[in-house]
């Protein structure tokens, strides 16, 4: 039987190359995403399994490079890995929960992914999204769900980037507009 081929939701977006670029676009699509629903004693257990704590405030993000865990709602989590490594996830989080209610599901094939580098990210997303992004408000560590133009997305404020899950559906419209809203500061992909 043959195995699926992942192909990324951006394989044709158009990929513009500034010179002197204030935006820079990278295609992530393949991370590992999960979705952990579960009370605190969840999130410790998690954290365990995980490799490193679960945030517990709101809004909160902890992990480094692409291993990192998002605390989106009070009772829910997204955890993000490596490109193919779900299926490693889940099997490393199965048992350690116990008999506590919880539910854990891949939702990688859901997701592509945009990085969202360079001095302009800040201004480009502030052209189609409602959330206040001053450093000040949106630091290293910020992570939200909202809206970017007329698509939902998750926001992840890395130390020098923002990392945007969005579903594959809407991922070449979130392109397109990072791209368009980026025109004025030069972007490159």
């Amino acid at each position: 039987m043959a195995e699926p081929v992942f192909r990324s939701a951006l394989a044709d977006a158009p990929r513009p190359q500034a010179a002197n670029a204030g935006l820079r676009l990278s295609d992530r699509s393949g991370l590992a995403v999960l979705d952990l629903r579960g009370g605190d004693p969840v999130a410790r257990s998690a954290g365990g399994a995980f490799g490193h704590g679960l945030p517990t405030d709101m809004n909160r993000m902890t992990g480094e490079g692409a291993s990192l865990a998002l605390k989106l709602g009070p009772d829910e989590w997204l955890l993000l890995g490596g490109e193919g490594e779900g299926p490693a996830m889940l099997a490393g989080l199965d048992g350690a929960f116990g008999d506590e209610p919880h539910a854990l599901v891949d939702l990688s094939m859901r997701f592509a992914a945009i990085e969202v580098e360079g001095p302009a990210r800040r201004d480009v997303l502030a052209a189609a999204c409602p959330v206040d992004l001053h450093p000040e408000r949106a630091a290293a560590g910020f992570a939200t769900r909202t809206v970017f133009g007329k698509a939902d997305v998750v926001l992840a404020f890395k130390a020098n980037s923002i990392l945007i899950l969005v579903n594959r559906s809407f991922a070449p419209y979130v392109w397109g507009l990072l791209v368009e809203a980026g025109r004025e500061f030069g972007v490159a992909a």
